[in-house]
């Protein structure tokens, strides 16, 4: 099923979708893909934790979707939070679980040690120098799911975070100067970046009695 998809997609691109589709109808179609593999400009693997646990890495993901007597989400939410946040809000989360994440995190370290390079690496090794020798146009691709979904939720809270930041320094731009703004804007950010404790309404109600009081000292400048 899976080649088949791969098999519809390029031949979309090369505007074989007809002749494919009805090949694939007929025989395994392999032969087909090795042709339409062969000649593609573009190329993206994506790969899931059955290439992890074919090299030696198994999957967390026991009987029951459990990790030896705990329910897999529980240690994969424990995991990713204690990698990706080091604010004190989750640090007291993490008190009487701590033992269970770092075992967790020592198992899989110490499979890696000794996990067998995967078929798979290889054929991509090998795809790669091939598209990078015959033609600079051409872009090959390896992702991970399980990589890539951590890498998108970590982007859209940077992004949340800057288009809040972005919203601050809009709303001081008319009582202050360019140079004066620009420091406000990078005080702001490192407060932030530091204390992750600090509500949103506490954080809002500190720079409007802020800008409160750059608005007073203009107006007294202006009138004097």
């Amino acid at each position: 099923m899976l080649i088949n998809q791969l098999m519809l997609r390029a031949a979309a691109h090369c505007g074989r979708w007809t002749a494919v589709n009805q090949s694939i109808r007929t025989s395994s179609g392999m032969a087909e893909f090795r042709e339409i593999f062969s000649k593609a400009r573009h190329i993206a693997i994506i790969t899931g934790a059955g290439v992890s646990a074919e090299s030696g890495v198994p999957s967390i993901r026991g009987a029951e979707g459990r990790w030896r007597t705990w329910k897999t989400q529980v240690t994969h939410t424990l995991s990713h939070t204690h990698s990706l946040t080091r604010s004190h809000t989750h640090s007291h989360t993490l008190t009487r679980t701590h033992s269970l994440t770092y075992s967790l995190t020592h198992a899989r370290t110490h499979a890696r040690t000794h996990a067998r390079t995967h078929a798979l690496t290889h054929t991509h090794a090998r795809t790669h120098a091939r598209t990078h020798t015959h033609s600079r146009t051409h872009s090959h691709t390896l992702t991970h799911a399980r990589t890539h979904a951590l890498t998108h939720t970590h982007a859209r809270t940077l992004t949340h975070s800057h288009t809040h930041s972005h919203a601050l320094t809009h709303t001081h731009a008319h009582s202050l100067t360019l140079t004066q703004t620009h420091t406000h804007s990078l005080t702001h950010a490192y407060t932030y970046a530091q204390s992750h404790t600090l509500t949103h309404a506490r954080i809002h109600s500190c720079t409007i009695t802020h800008a409160h009081t750059l608005t007073h000292s203009h107006t007294h400048a202006h009138t004097h």
